[in-house]
């Protein structure tokens, strides 16, 4: 291990370089914050088609079968 001399803790101002660190690691969070609500928001929308897809083809479904049950009492 190097043994620090007392003029070296002179030299570099460590809490400016710890805040640059903070600042960054903030900037960072923010950033993935932004893009977690992105893709939050994508996924939701692809939900939302693929349900609007289910219920019409429930619908549909539904439709087709009535007509079957009309047209079998029909008979």
């Amino acid at each position: 291990m190097v043994k620090q001399s007392p003029f070296q803790q002179d030299l570099f101002d460590f809490n400016y370089i710890e805040n640059q660190v903070a600042d960054i690691k903030k900037s960072i969070d923010k950033e993935n914050d932004n893009i977690d609500e992105q893709q939050l928001s994508e996924i939701l929308n692809n939900q939302l088609v693929i349900l609007e897809n289910i219920q019409q083809l429930l619908s549909e479904i539904d439709d087709n079968t009535k007509k079957k049950t009309w047209f079998n009492s029909k008979k």
